[in-house]
């Protein structure tokens, strides 16, 4: 069983999100605590990123402690989920100043 820890922004998403996907969102972070591959690798300039999907947003997540961690990043809809990388904290949310 892995340990699932949300960052800031991951968790002010779920927050933020409306209530069917919120419900799916804490789903998904039961699945990854059972089963930490269950989403996709990510390739290019966001290897060692994974990515799970809720219906059009994707939770995005990085394995630690030979996935004995979960450190969830971040909460995107699907448009921008991929655009910057969720590892930084410089990296600004769309509309953020």
């Amino acid at each position: 069983m892995a340990e699932v820890v949300l960052a800031k922004p991951a968790a002010d998403a779920l927050r933020a999100l409306p209530p069917p996907l919120d419900e799916a969102a804490l789903d998904a972070l039961t699945v990854l605590e059972s089963d930490p591959e269950a989403g996709d690798a990510l390739r290019g300039r966001l290897r060692g990123v994974r990515s799970l999907r809720i219906g059009s947003f994707r939770l995005l997540y990085t394995l630690h402690d030979d996935a004995a961690l979960v450190r969830v990043r971040t909460i995107r809809h699907r448009s921008v989920a991929y655009r910057s990388d969720p590892r930084f904290a410089l990296d600004l949310e769309p509309g953020a100043d």
